[in-house]
């Protein structure tokens, strides 16, 4: 999880790394960013992911609900190209779904609290029947603020749930459709955006290297980071084990410092370098854990 303030006010979210377009999910009211894990468990997993809570909604901080929001988590998190989904038609580029009353549903919140609307907000979830899934989602519900849902009610259309959470399948598959219609991102824009701006240009335009350059934009970053197939995260820590096992060290500091932009954690590098270890060689992996450590060192200065 990862927080920003937008505004003065403290939202969360969570940030997969990835090809933009990124699938940026919006809740409706009562609910929190978890009810889209399975959808997003169903998307291509090196697509990039932007799911956030409302305010007054699951880690997010009390604060008025506007247009603000949405944009603040998506700069807070980098992204630029996004495709939108949520509740209500007209507010996003994949409406799926519009919350049932919300109207009747802020005025009871007014009037009795959360309580008075769990039962309503609950029945439309996955799962609602088995009891024990019932009683987690009814505590969700309970730890919502009463001026947060009231707020997401009202910032809400009137209309008939579309039952998302029941068919995860067909929501990633109405999502893939609508990604179908958009260009994705040029080479260029992905080495840009995992290499970062300034290391881009800082490699220089030399004539002499103009068909190398061209090479490997369109092969490694215009082909393979911009696959769907692994997360960027993954990505970082394989170029960094084939990196380390090939003993090309003068590239491993430039992608131990992208992989703060890719989702890779220092200690997800280590654990890559101990897979060198072991089926690369020993020596390799301990030169690769002394740069990923110097490079560090390097950054916390």
């Amino acid at each position: 999880m990862r927080y920003c303030d937008v505004n003065g006010q403290v939202l969360a979210y969570r940030h997969r790394a990835g090809v933009e377009p990124a699938v940026v999910f919006c809740n409706g009211p009562g609910m929190d960013q978890s009810l889209w894990d399975g959808v997003i468990a169903l998307l291509p997993r090196g697509r990039a992911v932007l799911t956030w809570d409302l305010p007054g909604h699951g880690a997010s901080g009390d604060g008025a609900l506007d247009r603000g929001c949405l944009a603040g988590v998506m700069a807070a998190a980098g992204i630029g190209d996004a495709l939108i989904c949520g509740v209500g038609p007209g507010r996003a580029d994949v409406p799926v779904g519009v919350a049932r009353g919300p109207v009747d549903w802020a005025a009871a919140a007014e009037a009795g609290g959360m309580a008075a609307v769990a039962d309503d907000v609950v029945a439309l979830w996955p799962g609602a029947e088995v009891p024990e899934m019932r009683a987690g989602y009814r505590a969700m519900v309970g730890r919502v603020s009463v001026d947060g849902f009231v707020a997401a009610c009202r910032a809400t259309p009137e209309g008939e749930v579309v039952a998302w959470m029941d068919a995860p399948d067909a929501v990633a598959e109405a999502i893939r459709r609508a990604l179908a219609g958009r260009a994705g991102p040029g080479g260029e824009a992905v080495r840009r955006a995992v290499l970062g701006d300034a290391h881009v240009d800082r490699a220089g335009t030399s004539d002499l290297a103009a068909p190398f350059r061209t090479l490997i934009t369109e092969g490694a970053w215009g082909r393979v980071w911009a696959g769907d197939g692994i997360p960027w995260r993954e990505r970082s820590m394989l170029t960094v084990a084939l990196l380390a096992a090939l003993g090309n060290w003068d590239e491993i500091p430039m992608h131990v410092r992208a992989a703060a932009r890719t989702g890779a954690a220092p200690e997800d590098l280590r654990e890559a370098l101990q897979h060198v270890a072991v089926y690369a060689g020993v020596p390799r992996a301990n030169h690769g854990l002394k740069l990923l450590e110097r490079v560090l060192a390097e950054e916390r200065e």
